[in-house]
């Protein structure tokens, strides 16, 4: 089971499945994210949490999960 967290972006209207893979990321956190449009800065919005595949598959379809990268640093948020 992959372990995930939602991330924010701020042209998101909700958190979108990110994979944690061991990124030390927790709630709250800003973390760089590998998406579709390269890598991205998002904020954290709840808990890390193991999802079935069945779920992953329902949230994301036939989409790659990808991956927090690592938690953002204050010269990535500047």
């Amino acid at each position: 089971m992959p372990a995930v967290v939602p991330v924010k972006f701020s042209y998101a209207a909700r958190g979108l499945w990110f994979d944690w893979s061991d990124s030390g990321a927790q709630e709250g956190d800003h973390v760089i994210c590998q998406t579709e449009r390269g890598q991205e800065i998002g904020l954290v919005i709840d808990d890390v949490r193991d999802v079935t595949d069945d779920e992953l598959t329902d949230t994301i379809g036939d989409a790659e999960l990808k991956p927090v990268l690592r938690v953002a640093s204050l010269e990535d948020l500047e």
